[in-house]
C-alpha cells in the first residue's frame, strides 16, 4: 500500500521500548538533504554530521518538529568526534532554544548522527553524548546511513523500559528514499507546526481614509478604543501565563521523586524523597552515574534506599544521575538530575584509570558483601523459625507424656 508521505508521518515503535516516535517525512528528507551535503563533501567515505531534535512529548510519544545541527570542527578526522570546543558550543545550542522563538515552546527530544562507514550502530563516541546531553529516559537517538544513490537506512535508538540501551543496531531500520535540501532560510532547521500547514497568505490592510470627523464625534470614540486597548492587553496576558512550560523535565507531580545533588568541595551528595511511596516500597532501586564517563550501575540496599541520600566522590564537573526504582505490578520509577559546576583538581589519566578500577572493585565487592549478608540473614531467619517450631513440638510431646 502507498502512503502519502505528505500528510502521514513516519510512526516508529517497538514492542520492547516504551517510547514511539513520530516525526513527519519533511524534517527526516530535511536531514537526510544535510547528512547527503556531507557524505560528498570527500570522496571516500565523506563526513559525519549531527544535529538535535526538537519537539514534544506526549504521554509515550515522542513528535519531532524540528531540529538544529550541531557544531563539529573534525579536529581528530571525518567521524562525528566532538572537541572540548565543540561540547562548549552544543551546550550554548542546547541553551540558546530557551530564547528561540521558534523553538521556546518545545523541548529537545533527541538527536541525529550520520555514519558513513560503520552502519547502523552507536559508537562509544555516541553513547557518550546520548548519556550525557539526551539523558532522559525518552530521549531518542536517530542514526543515517546513506548511499550516493540519494537514499539512506535510518533507525532510533531508545532506551528499554529497565534503562539499558541497545547498540549494535536499531530495533527497526527504515528507509528514507529522497532528500531535501534546505533553503538558506530554512538551514538552521524548520520549526514550523507538526502539521506543517502552509500559512495563507497575510492580507494587505488598506489605508486607512483621512479622518474628518468632528472633534465632538472624535471624543465620543476614544473612550470605546481606550477600552478595547485595555481587553486585547488583558487577553494577551493571560493567553502568555497559560502557556504550557514544556521545558520543565521533571514537573511537580506525585511521583517525582525530588531528586537533587549537592556538592561540598568534590563530595556530590545524592538526595531523593525518602517518604516517597514508590521509595518505600522499591523493589530495588539503583543509580546510574555518568562522571566523564559511565560507571558501573550502583545498587543500593534496603537501608539505603530508604534513608534517602548517598554520598559520591565526582571526577569531573559535569555529573548525571538517573535513579531507576522498580516496583513490583507497575512500570519502574526513573528520574534524571545533574550537576554541573567547578572542576575537580587534575589527575594524571594513570592514576585516574587506576583510582576508576579500584572504585568500581570496591563498588563490586560491597555489593557482593551485603547480597551475602542478606542471604546469611536471611538463613538466620530460617533457622530461628525451625528452632522455635521444634521447641513447641517438644514441649508438646512432653505434655503427651
Amino acid at each position: 500500500m502507498s502512503v502519502n508521505r505528505e500528510r502521514e508521518p513516519l510512526f516508529w515503535s517497538v514492542p520492547d521500548c516504551t517510547v514511539a516516535v513520530e516525526a513527519p517525512w519533511e524534517i527526516l528528507e530535511e536531514i537526510h538533504g544535510v547528512v547527503q551535503e556531507g557524505l560528498r563533501r570527500l570522496s571516500r567515505g565523506g563526513v559525519e554530521v549531527g544535529g538535535i531534535l526538537f519537539g514534544r512529548r506526549v504521554d509515550n510519544t515522542v513528535r519531532v518538529m524540528a531540529w538544529r545541527p550541531m557544531p563539529c570542527e573534525h579536529s581528530r578526522g571525518p567521524a562525528f568526534l566532538l572537541s572540548n570546543a565543540d561540547k562548549q558550543g552544543l551546550m550554548q545550542v542546547l541553551e540558546s532554544a530557551e530564547t528561540d522563538p521558534q523553538l521556546k515552546v518545545l523541548e529537545p527530544v533527541g538527536w541525529y548522527v550520520s555514519h558513513t562507514r560503520q552502519g547502523l550502530t552507536l559508537t562509544e563516541e555516541d553513547v557518550d553524548i546520548y548519556s550525557r546531553y539526551f539523558a532522559e529516559p525518552w530521549q531518542v537517538t536517530l542514526v543515517l546511513h546513506p548511499d550516493k544513490t540519494g537514499k539512506a537506512q535510518a533507525g532510533f535508538f531508545v532506551r528499554d523500559r529497565e534503562g539499558r540501551l541497545r547498540t549494535e543496531t536499531s530495533y527497526r531500520v527504515f528507509e528514507i528514499n529522497s532528500f531535501r535540501t534546505p533553503s538558506t532560510e530554512e538551514r538552521p532547521g524548520s520549526a514550523k507546526p507538526y502539521a506543517r500547514t502552509p500559512e495563507a497568505p497575510r492580507k494587505t490592510r488598506p489605508a486607512p481614509p483621512p479622518v474628518v470627523a468632528a472633534e465632538a464625534e472624535s471624543g465620543m470614540r476614544r473612550p470605546w478604543r481606550i477600552a478595547a486597548i485595555a481587553a486585547a492587553l488583558l487577553v494577551g496576558t493571560l493567553a502568555v501565563s497559560a502557556l504550557p512550560r514544556l521545558r520543565n523535565q521533571n514537573p511537580p507531580t506525585s511521583e517525582t521523586l525530588q531528586l537533587r545533588l549537592l556538592d561540598a568541595q568534590g563530595q556530590l551528595r545524592v538526595e531523593w524523597d525518602r517518604g516517597h511511596d514508590a521509595i518505600q516500597n522499591a523493589q530495588s532501586a539503583t543509580l546510574y552515574i555518568n562522571d566523564g564517563g559511565a560507571i558501573p550501575p550502583i545498587q543500593l540496599d534496603q537501608e539505603t534506599t530508604q534513608r534517602g541520600s548517598v554520598t559520591y566522590l565526582r571526577l569531573s564537573e559535569d555529573v548525571t544521575v538517573r535513579m531507576v526504582i522498580q516496583r513490583k505490578g507497575q512500570p519502574p520509577l526513573q528520574e534524571l538530575a545533574r550537576y554541573v559546576g567547578t572542576p575537580v583538581p587534575k589527575v594524571p589519566s594513570k592514576e585516574l584509570r587506576e583510582a576508576r578500577a579500584t572504585r568500581a572493585k570496591y563498588l563490586t565487592e560491597t555489593q557482593a558483601l551485603r547480597r551475602r549478608l542478606d542471604q546469611e540473614s536471611e538463613r538466620t531467619r530460617n533457622l530461628e523459625k525451625t528452632l522455635e517450631k521444634l521447641e513447641k513440638q517438644m514441649e508438646k510431646e512432653a505434655r503427651l507424656r
